[in-house]
């Protein structure tokens, strides 16, 4: 169906909606659907400027599975505010999709099956543009109005969750 650029979007199946900003492209709201709780969440991406090992502390550099900025200091992956372009929006009887561009370098397919309650999240990176130089850790953040006590969880390459 056609949509103005502007114009929000919502994909959803038996257990999640998440509705997209139609102006930033970003995640705006995720709604569990058997509950009614919905959720403000934002997501955007960063990089970090990586080590180089030359530093009195430590001589290890950033690389493979090394993350290691040299400072603490973020840089937005791009310069439209972290902006993102939805590319395409997908919709049939196994899923639902948008595609998302961050960057040229950085884009992500947040997807939705049918049936399985769980949001997934897909990105892709590179090749990271390092013309200027500078190594790039790249980061995704996610904001929202979530009252954990800045308790979190992470999925620790598919083998399990681990309590932040």
């Amino acid at each position: 169906k056609n949509r103005m650029p502007t114009d929000d979007v919502t994909i959803s199946n038996e257990y999640y909606q998440v509705e997209f900003d139609g102006v930033s492209g970003q995640i705006k709201t995720i709604k569990n659907v058997k509950t009614g709780i919905q959720t403000a969440v934002n997501q955007s991406f960063y990089w970090y400027n990586s080590s180089i090992g030359n530093n009195i502390n430590s001589s290890q550099a950033s690389g493979a599975y090394i993350f290691r900025p040299n400072s603490s200091k973020v840089f937005p992956v791009n310069s439209n505010d972290n902006k993102a372009k939805i590319v395409n929006m997908y919709e049939n009887d196994l899923l639902s999709e948008v595609h998302q561009q961050f960057a040229p370098w950085l884009t992500q397919v947040v997807r939705l099956y049918k049936r399985i309650p769980a949001i997934e999240l897909e990105y892709t990176v590179g090749p990271i543009p390092v013309r200027d130089g500078l190594g790039k850790e790249i980061i995704s953040r996610f904001n929202s109005d979530l009252s954990s006590d800045s308790v979190w969880y992470t999925d620790a390459n598919g083998r399990e969750m681990q309590k932040r």
